[in-house]
């Protein structure tokens, strides 16, 4: 069930579509891995970059936020912390096992899978339009 970066995911924001199409590639590299692989070196390279990437895209979305000044931005934030806090949750179940690992990584798999259909769908095409609309490229 590999995830296609369509228009329902553009926010037609160049430097934040680059960064969304990154994470769709983590995700679909994430379903190939737990599907194919043996060991868990790369699925833990995956993880790895799950954690990097929530940082440098949310905060390259939040400084968006507060430069147009983004009416949303709080909940929106506060959704970013959220995602965050369940990203590292679910590496360091990974990292320590406390969890079969196929079955946690159906978890983040089913996890992240929802996040883009309920926030980079709905949440993230919100503030798309809006800074679209104050002239953003």
């Amino acid at each position: 069930m590999s995830v296609k970066f369509d228009e329902t995911l553009i926010m037609h924001i160049k430097h934040i579509d680059e960064q969304h199409r990154h994470l769709i590639d983590l995700i679909n590299e994430l379903e190939i891995q737990m599907k194919t692989s043996r060991t868990f070196y790369l699925i833990e390279r995956i993880l790895d970059e799950l954690k990097k990437y929530a940082g440098y895209h949310f905060s390259a979305e939040e400084e968006l936020f507060k430069k147009y000044k983004y009416p949303e931005a709080g909940e929106h934030i506060v959704e970013h912390r959220q995602f965050i806090d369940i990203i590292n949750m679910f590496y360091d179940e990974y990292k320590n096992e406390k969890e079969s690992k196929i079955i946690l990584l159906r978890g983040v798999y089913s996890f992240l899978y929802e996040w883009i259909n309920n926030h980079m769908r709905i949440f993230d095409k919100q503030y798309s339009k809006y800074l679209k609309d104050r002239g953003i490229e």
